[in-house]
C-alpha cells in the first residue's frame, strides 16, 4: 500500500499508470480527465506547478467537452488549473522579481 501522504510515490504511480490510461480510454472520455487531475494534483503538491498546469488544462479541456461547463468535476477542474496558474506566477516572481 502507499502512504496517501506521500504525494511523490503517488505521482510516480500515476505517470507510469499514464499510458494504461490513454490506451484503455477515448482520449475525450472522463476518466483520462479524472486521471489527468490527480497527476495535476501530484505534482503542485510536489512542488512543480508548470507541470501541474499542463495536466490540469488537459483535464479541463477533456471535462468541458465529455461534461459541460457546469458540471461539477468541470468546475471542481478549473479551480485546479485557477490554482496552478496562480502557483505559476508565484514562482515566476520568486525567480524573475517582480518586473513589469
Amino acid at each position: 500500500l502507499v502512504d496517501a501522504s506521500d504525494s511523490r510515490q503517488l505521482l510516480d504511480l500515476h505517470l507510469e499508470a499514464e499510458e494504461c490510461v490513454r490506451f484503455c480510454f477515448p482520449y475525450n472520455h472522463p476518466a483520462v480527465a479524472v486521471h489527468y487531475r490527480s497527476i495535476a494534483t501530484f505534482f503542485l503538491r510536489c512542488g512543480q506547478p508548470h507541470r501541474a498546469q499542463l495536466y490540469s488544462r488537459k483535464a479541463c479541456e477533456i471535462f468541458r467537452h465529455a461534461l459541460g461547463t457546469e458540471h461539477p468535476m468541470t468546475v471542481e477542474c478549473e479551480t485546479l488549473l485557477k490554482n496552478t496558474q496562480r502557483e505559476v506566477e508565484e514562482a515566476k516572481k520568486l525567480i524573475f522579481g517582480n518586473t513589469p
